[in-house]
């Protein structure tokens, strides 16, 4: 590619992302929803909702629309704060949510491509897809939702190797109280050394017997402790569940 072509390419990245901004913003007025970033959020009762815009080019090369929704309850984000002893995001804004890096991933629903002057297909779409999931929620339990993303290779991602996802289904298992299962994801992981679950996170309330600096522990290991001192540990009687691990996708 010349210097020139590059020019004219970042160019009309540029522009394009200028109409998105606007066309976002229109789109977030109209329906009630907010923006942060390239990213729709909403916030109904005890349910979080995102529409996540990613770069996208038709066959032709044109620059196009494409949004990916996606839904998970709040408790999950509140009781990974803990798992990973971090409880001060809970007095964080609710966009954190959406786009900090200590937050679970969205269960994906849906994904619409279209162009950026088409403001009612995307509330249309928006709309659809915030009934698909309150009635997907309402009928089976989160964890299942995500053993049915992990298990469909075309599900819509945000992010393409689910990492963010299968951090969700740990909690969503441990705010279930599957706890075994949990454990036995995790033994799956740590074997792998798979993505960012083998990420450090810091913690105080893990630290040093002595009170040196905090020490660094993977989130394997601070799901464990968390099972370990967690307020009750009497797990509550349920229907028997087996494990999706996900050394079955490779």
């Amino acid at each position: 590619m010349s210097a020139a072509e590059d020019r004219k390419l970042r160019e009309e990245y540029i522009a394009f992302e200028k109409s998105m901004r606007i066309f976002m913003m229109t789109v977030a007025k109209r329906i009630g929803w907010k923006k942060n970033g390239n990213c729709l959020y909403l916030q109904s009762g005890r349910l979080f909702f995102a529409a996540h815009q990613v770069p996208f080019r038709d066959q032709q090369g044109v620059l196009k629309l494409k949004m990916l929704a996606s839904v998970k309850p709040m408790k999950l984000d509140d009781l990974l704060w803990d798992v990973l002893d971090i409880p001060e995001h809970n007095r964080t804004p609710v966009s954190l949510r959406a786009t900090s890096s200590f937050c679970c991933g969205g269960l994906p629903i849906a994904a619409f491509v279209g162009d950026i002057d088409d403001v009612d297909s995307l509330i249309d779409f928006l709309q659809s897809a915030l009934l698909q999931a309150r009635d997907l929620l309402a009928s089976q339990d989160f964890s299942d939702l995500c053993i049915g993303v992990f298990a469909n290779p075309d599900s819509h991602s945000v992010y393409p190797r689910g990492d963010y996802l299968w951090i969700t289904y740990v909690v969503a298992l441990l705010a279930e109280d599957h706890f075994e299962i949990a454990e036995r994801v995790l033994e799956s992981f740590d074997k792998n050394r798979w993505g960012l679950i083998g990420s450090f996170y810091q913690s105080d309330l893990l630290s040093t017997p002595e009170g040196k600096t905090p020490t660094q522990y993977t989130f394997s290991e601070m799901v464990r402790n968390y099972i370990r001192v967690r307020p009750s540990n009497i797990p509550k009687v349920g229907r028997q569940r087996s494990a999706y691990s996900p050394k079955t996708l490779f």
